[in-house]
This record gives structure tokens, C-alpha cells and sequence, in this order.
């Protein structure tokens, strides 16, 4: 029932994912590919909740749990770049 409501919000998405790479995007760019990002994964979760039997909905269904948590790794990249920056400032004094 959702399925062109999410192949629209993939081609946004993936639009958005390209302009961030080659150049970066505007803060409310931005927050919109995070919107995308956990409307993707809520629909997930939310097929993952009603599935009767989970493992083999994993199990069909793992290259879209892969490009899921893809994007979070970046987001953790940031609070790595944040504690090293932190830590450089603590090396200058």
C-alpha cells in the first residue's frame, strides 16, 4: 500500500545522498534525509513487527536491514570526529 509513497522517498533520498556527497547540503536538507532516513526505517520496523515469521523476513530482506544501518554508522563517524576534536584541544594545552 506504501510502496510508491517509498520508491518517491528513494529517489528524493538518493538525490540527497549524492548532493551530500559531491559537495555537501543545506541544514534543512540535511534534516530532511534524516526524516527519510527513519520514515525508512520505521516502515522497517514496522513489517519486521508484523512478519510471522522474523528470521525469514531477515533472512529475505537483509540487503534493505544493510542499507538501514549504513546511515547510522556516518552519524556515529560524527561524534567520533567530535571526541577528536576534543581531545586535540586538550593536546594543546
Amino acid at each position: 500500500m506504501t510502496d510508491k509513497v517509498m520508491v518517491g522517498l528513494a529517489l528524493v533520498w538518493i538525490g540527497l545522498m549524492i548532493g551530500d556527497f559531491l559537495g555537501g547540503l543545506s541544514r534543512p536538507l540535511v534534516v530532511l534525509n534524516y526524516v527519510i532516513w527513519a520514515i525508512f526505517v520505521a516502515d522497517f520496523a514496522i513489517k519486521l513487527a508484523v512478519a510471522p515469521k522474523k528470521l525469514r523476513f531477515l533472512r529475505n530482506h537483509w540487503i534493505t536491514a544493510i542499507s538501514l544501518v549504513l546511515p547510522a554508522f556516518r552519524v556515529l563517524r560524527v561524534f567520533q570526529a567530535l571526541s577528536a576534536l576534543r581531545s586535540l584541544s586538550l593536546v594543546r594545552i
